[in-house]
This record gives structure tokens, sequence and C-alpha cells, in this order.
């Protein structure tokens, strides 16, 4: 537990150090252009599939039970991506 905490804590400090976290991040972008671009696409693209979801829900396009599993889906998707995203962005 106490490990895990640590871990935690080294995380924190790396993605709040103020000091260097701009000038850091755009380095990180500079160097990873393509796949911070790649990432950043497939993130906007999964959340134009979530906004099309909730619409066919609304309108009556879909079930209950369809709109639930495919929202899971997308929302495991969207975690990961964003899990990559935060990687990268802890690259030094």
């Amino acid at each position: 537990m106490e490990d895990k905490r640590k871990k935690l804590i080294d995380i924190i400090d790396k993605l709040d150090n103020t000091d260097k976290s701009s000038e850091s991040w755009k380095k990180i972008i500079e160097d990873h252009k393509e796949e911070f671009q790649n990432l950043k696409n497939s993130i906007k693209e999964k959340q134009m599939e979530l906004k099309d979801l909730v619409i066919k829900k609304r309108i009556g396009e879909i079930s209950q039970e369809e709109f639930e599993e495919q929202l899971e889906e997308l929302q495991d998707i969207l975690t990961e991506l964003e899990s990559k995203l935060f990687k990268l962005r802890l690259k030094e």
C-alpha cells in the first residue's frame, strides 16, 4: 500500500510541477507530435461518437440496453486514450 501511495505521489508531483510544467509539456508535444496528434484526433472522434449516441438515445433510435452497452464501450475507449495522453505527459 505504501509503495502504491509513493508512486501516486510521484506522479502527482510530476503533473503538478508548475515551474517547468508548461515548457516541459511543449517539449513533449514537439518531440511526440505525431503521437500527440493521433491521440487528440482519436479522443475528438470518440467524443463525437458519444454525442451521436446520446442523440440516438434521445430520439429513440436505440434502446436503453443498446445505449448503455455502447456508452460503456465508448467510455472505456476514452479512458484508455486519456490514459495514453497522461502517460505521454509524464515522459521526460
